[in-house]
C-alpha cells in the first residue's frame, strides 16, 4: 500500500500479523495468503513497531510515539486476535520492540533516549508483573530488535538507522547478568 512502511511481523495460531509505523494498523495474514486489519488507528501518530506473541495468547505491540519523541511518549499495546486493543504500559521513549523470556517476563527495546537520533543510547528495560522497570542494557547504539533465543539469552540488533553502512550487529546478552553497559 502506498505510504506503508511495514515494521515487525510475529506468528501466532497459524496467522502472520504484520505493523506498520506509517498507516498505524497491524494486518492478519492467514495461511491461505488472505490478510485482514485487525487494528486501524486513525492517524493518530502511534508509530506501530514491534510485534510479539505473550504468554497469554495475546499480541503486544511496541508503539515508537508521536515526534518529537519526549520521555514518556511510548507504549506498548496488548492486542487480541479479534483486534480488541488495550494500552498495557506506557511510559517509554521510542520503544522499537518487544519480546517475553521464558519466565514471562516482558522486555522493551528502547531506541534512543528522548529526542529524534541520539547515538548510543538505546536500552532494554525489563518489565515486572508490579510495573517496576529494570535497565537490563544500555548504551545501545541504534537498536531495532529484539528476541530470545533457544539458550534463553537475548540477542539484539544494533547499528541500525542512521549508522555507518556496514556496521550492523547481532549482540548476545546474557539475561542472568543484573544489568550491561555497552
Amino acid at each position: 500500500v502506498a505510504g506503508g512502511m511495514p515494521f515487525g511481523m510475529a506468528a501466532l495460531n497459524g496467522s502472520l500479523y504484520v505493523t506498520d509505523g506509517n498507516q498505524e494498523h497491524v494486518t492478519q495474514i492467514g495461511l491461505d495468503g488472505r490478510a485482514q486489519r485487525i487494528l486501524q488507528y486513525p492517524a493518530s501518530n502511534r508509530v506501530l513497531t514491534g510485534i510479539t506473541p505473550g504468554p497469554d495468547g495475546a499480541l503486544y505491540v511496541a508503539e515508537f510515539g508521536p515526534a518529537p519523541h519526549k520521555n514518556g511518549s511510548a507504549l506498548i499495546t496488548r492486542l487480541t486476535e479479534d483486534g480488541q486493543a488495550a494500552d498495557l504500559a506506557d511510559g517509554f521513549v521510542n520503544a522499537i520492540d518487544v519480546a517475553f523470556d521464558a519466565a514471562g517476563h516482558l522486555h522493551v527495546l528502547e531506541f534512543a533516549a528522548a529526542g529524534m537520533r541520539i547515538g548510543r543510547s538505546g536500552r532494554v528495560l525489563r518489565v515486572e508483573s508490579d510495573g517496576q522497570r529494570t535497565p537490563l542494557v544500555e548504551g545501545l547504539n541504534y537498536p531495532t530488535s529484539l528476541t530470545f533465543g533457544p539458550d534463553n539469552d537475548l540477542y539484539v540488533t544494533v547499528n541500525g538507522h542512521q549508522s555507518d553502512p556496514g556496521t550492523g550487529l547481532v549482540i548476545r546478552v546474557p539475561i542472568d547478568r543484573k544489568s550491561t553497559r555497552l
